[in-house]
């Protein structure tokens, strides 16, 4: 997917389902690195991500690759 839409950095968190703790993501070019940071706790169960690239992103595709 990062090739595909020519993203450059990809970072945030994202809510797995069955795990308590988020899930912390951030991509450079090809290299995808992700751990367990810290629990929910209170705040609510949301995945938020940021996506960085060229000019002209396709927003609709991007978000439709990470759904599946």
């Amino acid at each position: 997917m990062i090739r595909a839409h020519d993203i450059l950095r990809l970072k945030g968190f994202v809510a797995v389902t069955g795990k308590p703790m988020r899930l912390t993501l951030q991509a450079v070019g090809p290299r995808v690195d992700t751990y367990y940071d810290q629990p929910f706790g209170a705040a609510p169960r949301t995945t938020r991500l940021v996506v960085i690239g060229q000019a002209g992103l396709d927003r609709a595709a991007i978000s439709a690759a990470l759904v599946a």
